[in-house]
């Protein structure tokens, strides 16, 4: 039910994604029309700046000659520092039927008379036609220059008064393009390759391409916006003269602009973008729902086993409260006995006595073993490390749980390799280990009659380990109880049926000393052919004779 409910999520995450990704798409589309007229106005106010400082006031023109006011204006202007916009700055000065260039010199930031190179003579045409009194307009179809007139004087001619000359600006096309409107469209547009968008700027009257954002080599796909630059809005000079004495011309004959700026959509790029965010939101979202799902199996699994180990825990108290009861019983019965005198006869009064220290050992045994639980959970395991000889520890350990083999009518057959060495531990430890693995095979397959305990070396030399294995013939451990029979507290279906005495502490207890050991335990078992307790301990290695 909680993966459907995980799967039901990321399908109505993906939904609703997919929306957020069209929405913001839209939003894109919306807002792209506005940054994109303020670069074109951008462009626009830095060129009209730049031409206005340039040009001379129709009070330096009444002053000065328009020589002598250009230089005046193009120092002052070249001392600003200005961005290298412009490749050629000249003013044309009619003059007996001639047209005098004086020509900005970047160099010394004076100014020079000049010639008419080629690519100017579309100017020298303008200018001597305008002089002659001809129509109005730069026949220019290079999309790089730019003609301003200059008015001065009182005596007719133009808004505010006679044509002394025109400004004359040939554009840098070249710092333009790679520098100035990159420049520009990634502060205003932020296009690159990443984004479903491309940027053109192509001259107004040819239709020829100066510049594209990107090197994307396919078509053009839908216009999403279209503006004009260094139209006669921004860079016009006209009737605008305020109290600085600023020109008071007209810009000729520029109807429509001299740039014109498209901003495309890249043919399915918009699509692949929308594609993409989704498919990276359903993998986020995917990751995120099953980090959820893990988060609940893993608090599902941690609650039922913690229900299982409360269980165990309350039979464990049980079963304690019954072990402790029992010996407890025969301890008060035979005390009171022999107190009240009941008892007299001298063999009677000693297996009285017997009868008390047995119970006695039983009680000791269940506290011990309590004791060690709680001393492994806390982290404290066995620290003792000295030599052990293993063949004294296995024949203390058979003798210690000789009791419960003899309750059983158990034969117990010890085999040991004669080049067996010895390891390092605690012999006390490793003694209670082996104890509870013979204690519990006469306890649970004392039915078979044998116990047999086989030590040997195992391993080549500097990894050499030291096996034991203590089987029985008994009727084995069912499958379903081999993976939780070292876990404290569990006691098999069988025991708990025939109430065979024991808490579910001895095989964890066995578990934990081993492994403090630096070894290993595990079990061989087949139902109704025994079982096979296998400890490997490493070896202690013999220190090199000096």
């Amino acid at each position: 039910m909680l993966g459907l409910l995980c799967l039901l999520l990321t399908a109505l995450q993906y939904r609703w994604t997919g929306e957020i990704s069209r929405a913001e798409a839209a939003r894109l589309r919306l807002t792209l029309g506005e940054s994109a007229q303020a670069m074109v106005n951008a462009l626009d106010a830095e060129l009209t700046g730049a031409c206005l400082a340039l040009t001379p006031s129709r009070t330096q023109l009444q002053e000065l000659s328009p020589a002598a006011a250009f230089a005046a204006r193009y120092r002052d202007w070249r001392a600003t520092d200005p961005r290298p916009l412009f490749r050629r700055v000249a003013v044309a000065i009619p003059s007996n039927g001639a047209v005098e260039l004086v020509v900005g010199d970047p160099k010394s930031g004076g100014t020079t008379p000049g010639e008419w190179t080629a690519d100017w003579q579309p100017f020298r045409e303008f200018v001597t036609r305008m002089a002659d009194g001809g129509r109005p307009g730069l026949e220019d179809r290079s999309g790089e220059f730019l003609e301003f007139p200059l008015f001065g004087g009182r005596s007719g001619g133009g808004p505010g008064g006679s044509t002394r000359g025109w400004l004359l600006v040939q554009l840098d096309l070249a710092f333009i393009k790679s520098t100035w409107l990159p420049e520009l469209i990634r502060s205003y547009l932020k296009v690159d390759d990443t984004l479903p968008y491309d940027v053109t700027v192509t001259e107004t009257s040819s239709n020829r391409m100066l510049f594209r954002a990107s090197e994307d080599p396919r078509p053009a796909g839908e216009v999403l916006f279209s503006a004009r630059f260094l139209r006669d809005g921004p860079m016009t000079l006209g009737p605008r003269g305020g109290p600085g004495g600023e020109p008071s011309g007209r810009r000729s004959g520029r109807d429509g602009g001299l740039w014109s700026l498209q901003v495309y959509q890249r043919p399915g790029a918009l699509e692949a973008l929308v594609t993409s965010s989704r498919r990276r939101n359903l993998a986020v979202a995917v990751v995120m729902n099953a980090l959820i799902l893990a988060a609940s199996v893993a608090l599902v699994v941690h609650t039922r086993r913690s229900r299982r180990l409360a269980e165990a825990r309350m039979n464990f108290v049980a079963t304690v409260s019954h072990e402790l009861r029992t010996p407890l019983t025969v301890i008060r019965g035979a005390g009171h006995n022999l107190l009240r005198g009941v008892v007299k006869d001298r063999e009677q009064i000693q297996e009285y006595s017997k009868l008390i220290l047995q119970h006695a050992d039983q009680l000791s045994e269940m506290v011990e073993q309590t004791l060690a639980l709680a001393s492994t959970q806390q982290g404290r395991p066995d620290s003792k490390r000295e030599p052990v000889n293993l063949v004294e520890v296995l024949k203390d350990a058979v003798a210690a749980a000789a009791e419960e083999t003899r309750a059983a009518g158990c034969t117990v057959e010890l085999e040991v390799s004669p080049d067996l060495p010895p390891v390092a531990g605690d012999p006390a430890a490793l003694r209670r280990v082996f104890q509870n693995l013979v204690a519990n095979a006469a306890k649970h397959g004392g039915a078979g009659g044998w116990i047999g305990i086989r030590a040997m070396p195992m391993g080549a030399e500097g990894r050499k380990m030291v096996e034991v294995r203590v089987a029985d013939r008994g009727p084995g451990i069912p499958k379903n109880e081999r993976s939780e029979i070292f876990k404290p507290f569990v006691r098999g279906a069988a025991a708990q049926a025939a109430q065979t005495r024991g808490s579910g502490l001895g095989l964890s207890l066995v578990k934990e000393s081993v492994e403090s050991h630096g070894g290993t335990v595990a079990l061989e078992s087949e139902l109704g052919a025994g079982a096979t307790f296998v400890v490997r301990l490493p070896a202690r290695l013999r220190s090199p004779a000096p």
